[in-house]
């Protein structure tokens, strides 16, 4: 010990030997480094300092997703923390989350006025994404009701709080609930919902949808196209399934590939996906007829 030391001369070079030995500043670091590669593996690091962050978030959507048009909140709050979400659910978080509301929040009733200021807030910005991409019907607008379970509400809402997502048509004079709209509408503003507030991530998308124009009018997956090409090219990449020859974009038969399955030891089958696949003319159909109908609109105009 330093301190058991009494001649001037020999404690002054003994600290000056402590201080020779010390750790420099750039082995501390390195060392530092050293440790998290050891606990955590090399591999490990390198995935959650420089890759993690960057790689893209997988969605998948499909015809379930869809907003039925009313919630209670208590019951909508239970089952979030229970991980027992329906598949309905999905949208209303989308826009409970777009409304930046906690569900905390909604069942404190002096907040409700504030709250439905919120939720309209969300769907008016929805208003407006619908009537960009929405061709059918450009006299829609979304309006919200937020209050206490009444004994004449359905089962289910009679208690807690309850909100209720209504369309309102001008053209027509008429409201009705968003689940009982068109299948194709409440899917369209579901998948709107729930993916705006996906967006707010800020993270690169894969975005998986299964037949997502099956419930659409030929117009309409025409503006779902619209939708997919003005909103998310060049941000996040979109992966969908279809039979229909409206959800092909007839500039871009680049993107279109034809998935079979194939005999395999004439037992087993798998799935080939294939840009030139030599498959029956059957599997060219939708293709056949996007080609022929735009081929006449060419040749036309």
């Amino acid at each position: 010990m330093l301190s058991e030391i009494d001649d001037p001369e020999e404690k002054a070079q003994a600290q000056l030997t402590v201080a020779q030995l010390a750790e420099k500043p750039t082995a501390k670091t390195l060392r530092e480094t050293l440790k998290k590669y050891i606990d955590k593996g090399l591999d490990q690091y390198i995935y959650e300092t420089h890759l993690e962050g960057n790689l893209p978030k997988f969605l998948y959507f499909d015809e379930f997703y869809q907003m039925e048009g009313q919630v209670n909140f208590e019951t909508l709050k239970k089952r979030l923390s229970d991980k027992q979400l329906l598949d309905s659910d999905r949208p209303m978080l989308g826009l409970i989350e777009l409304a930046r509301i906690n569900l905390d929040q909604l069942v404190v009733a002096q907040n409700t006025l504030e709250l439905v200021s919120r939720i309209e807030g969300a769907g008016n910005y929805l208003s407006r994404r619908i009537l960009d991409y929405w061709s059918q019907n450009r006299h829609i607008q979304l309006r919200f009701d937020l209050r206490p379970g009444r004994a004449g509400d359905p089962p289910g809402f009679q208690n807690g709080t309850n909100l209720w997502a209504n369309v309102y048509d001008s053209a027509h004079w008429v409201t009705v609930r968003v689940g009982t709209r068109s299948r194709g509408f409440t899917w369209f503003f579901s998948f709107l919902a729930w993916f705006s507030q996906q967006q707010k991530s800020g993270k690169p998308i894969i975005l998986l949808l299964d037949e997502p124009g099956i419930f659409l009018h030929a117009s309409a997956q025409g503006d779902l196209l619209r939708f997919m090409e003005k909103e998310l090219k060049g941000q996040h990449q979109v992966i969908y399934t279809t039979h229909s020859p409206f959800m092909i974009d007839p500039r871009h038969f680049e993107r279109v590939r034809i998935v079979a399955t194939a005999a395999w030891k004439k037992k087993d089958h798998y799935l080939r996906i294939k840009k030139e696949p030599k498959y029956s003319l059957t599997r060219f159909k939708p293709i056949q007829a996007v080609y022929s109908r735009f081929k006449e609109h060419w040749r036309t105009t």
